[in-house]
């Protein structure tokens, strides 16, 4: 069952469809095309896995301040707010105990930063970082802004990051173990996007009530949300000055974030869906002041395309010689040809997605949305069959 599940992820048809790319003749992509993009994604996945270790050098330092901060409070009025905290720490972890194993984590982050691949210290790596934040959660307050920094160290143990190899198959290996990397961490915005529409289904279907729709739903929020707290409303209050900032906000977001995790493999869509992860965190911040900006930083470490800006990444790719493009509406073509002789060719709208993405990923991101193509596709076919006649006249 496991081999058949392998398989299938594998599958080239399952690639093409969630690349967004047809597995037939309209998209053709070279060896020397294969390996270019293979090594875009595994040099971004590797840079991003070291920022994600320096950041956890900056993650360590500040749960070390709000230790000494919690240590000092009564141990009467600890009580483990979740669950797991209820398993390992009962009551609040010793001074001794919890160092030990701060001391243990940082010994496992310094052998990620030299032996990255090790599978041993990624994974006391994974579980000390969530050890280390759980007393955090025992006085009340259950905190949601870390979820992307853990689920990132937790899935790193099954990623196999290194520098990128030379051999083709491994640096295939390599690409394919990123992008379901990335994806799985993407799937936490995917759930958010989902969870709005079905929120919204609910309510006006079955139970009824305010949705994030009304104008008024984002005051109400903030009064619900900030009622324990000594925080003023000003900022809040000038947010809802303009009524249709919030319910366009949250229908925008909604569709952006529901494909989400296929920017994984479309990542010129990484484009669309950053700025989106940043403006939904925001939008928390200055509504809830639920205090996301790490959460931001995290999200830029982890899918920033590096290879559009690192110029060390960008010399080891082959370059094109030249590129081609003709014909138009589901006749066009785009050919691409590589210093080696290699050539990709696209079709139809694939070769006016591919042209715009060589010229501009930000333009081209948008091309990427689930359905696009499709729709796209067929109307370049109708608009060829209508002008046939035309021409034949």
């Amino acid at each position: 069952m496991i081999r058949r599940l392998w398989s299938t992820l594998n599958s080239k048809r399952l690639a093409a469809l969630l690349r967004g790319e047809p597995a037939d003749e309209r998209v053709r992509r070279s060896a020397t095309g294969c390996r270019n993009r293979n090594l875009r994604v595994a040099w971004s996945g590797y840079v991003a896995d070291r920022g994600l270790l320096v950041l956890t050098v900056l993650w360590l330092g500040w749960r070390l301040k709000r230790h000494a901060m919690i240590a000092a409070r009564p141990d009467v009025l600890y009580e483990p707010g979740v669950g797991l905290a209820r398993l390992v720490f009962p009551s609040f972890p010793s001074a001794p105990v919890y160092y030990g194993l701060f001391a243990l984590t940082a010994v496992a982050l310094l052998v990620c930063f030299l032996r990255p691949r090790l599978v041993a210290a990624r994974a006391v790596l994974a579980v000390g970082v969530v050890l280390i934040i759980l007393p955090e959660f025992g006085y009340g307050k259950v905190e949601h802004i870390n979820h992307l920094f853990l689920a990132a160290h937790v899935y790193a143990v099954f990623l196999p990051v290194r520098r990128p190899a030379r051999s083709n198959s491994d640096l295939a290996a390599q690409a394919e173990a990123t992008h379901w990397y990335q994806a799985g961490l993407l799937f936490i915005y995917t759930m958010a996007g989902l969870w709005k529409f079905f929120d919204l289904t609910i309510r006006y279907a079955v139970k009824g009530g305010m949705t994030w729709l009304n104008p008024d739903a984002m005051v109400i929020t903030s009064i619900t949300s900030l009622r324990g707290y000594d925080f003023p409303l000003i900022i809040p209050r000038y947010v809802a000055a303009i009524k249709e900032v919030i319910p366009l906000g949250y229908v925008m977001l909604a569709f952006l974030f529901a494909a989400a995790f296929l920017a994984a493999f479309r990542r010129p869509y990484l484009l669309i869906v950053l700025p989106a992860i940043a403006a939904f965190h925001l939008m928390n911040i200055v509504v809830l002041y639920v205090l996301f900006a790490s959460t931001i930083a995290v999200a830029l470490v982890l899918f920033l395309p590096y290879d559009r800006f690192v110029p060390a990444i960008q010399r080891q790719l082959d370059p094109f010689r030249h590129t081609r493009f003709r014909g138009r509406g589901a006749q066009a073509q785009y050919r691409r040809r590589y210093a080696n002789g290699d050539e990709d060719v696209f079709r139809g709208f694939y070769a006016y997605r591919e042209h715009l993405r060589d010229r501009s990923w930000l333009m081209a991101a948008p091309l990427y949305y689930p359905g696009l193509a499709w729709i796209t596709t067929r109307v370049l076919r109708r608009w060829d069959f209508a002008r046939a006649p035309a021409a034949s006249e």
